[in-house]
């Protein structure tokens, strides 16, 4: 793991390389070797921020899957345009929660208990032998809860439809676990 960010090394897990630069500095992701990522992680103080991050990662290291993490949706979707496979708003994610916690008092255990239990993971994986079936018999005969299903980059969760697993979906599954 790698970390491009002007922070003190210290303050950081020992397992992480530190390359202790603003990330659009010139040659900063250069220097990091994006180019032979297999994920990349943009962050930022601002959407801005994020917004330059990913102009120059697109320009060095076109290719690699990247996840942003922002605080509008409007930017979110301005990232998706550049080629940002995947964006998440800080702002959206707590709005929503909190909406749907007024409808079910649980809502944001439950969304906490996904994402933060020590028990349990979340995988997206290949649908392999499940192409072809519905998602609901897909439930059925796996093991784990399959919360839904990855279709051309868009997550179905199954609910209101029955859809049919096409060749390179990836299937989202709650299991015991890591």
């Amino acid at each position: 793991m790698v970390l491009v960010a002007d922070v003190d090394p210290a303050t950081v897990p020992q397992q992480v390389h530190v390359v202790r630069r603003d990330p659009a500095a010139p040659g900063a992701l250069r220097e990091a070797r994006a180019h032979a990522a297999q994920h990349v992680l943009i962050t930022g103080a601002d959407d801005g921020d994020v917004l330059v991050c990913a102009v120059l990662l697109g320009k060095e290291a076109p290719g690699v899957p990247v996840t942003a993490l922002v605080r509008s949706g409007s930017v979110g979707e301005a990232l998706r345009d550049l080629g940002v496979r995947q964006t998440v708003s800080a702002d959206d994610l707590v709005a929503h929660t909190l909406a749907k916690s007024l409808e079910a008092p649980h809502a944001g255990d439950l969304l906490l208990q996904l994402v933060d239990s020590e028990q349990h993971s979340l995988r997206e994986i290949g649908a392999g032998d499940a192409v072809g079936k519905p998602l609901s018999t897909v439930r059925s005969e796996r093991a784990g809860l399959v919360l839904g299903l990855v279709h051309d980059g868009r997550v179905v969760m199954g609910i209101s439809e029955d859809p049919v697993v096409a060749a390179g979906d990836h299937l989202l599954v709650a299991q015991h676990g890591h």
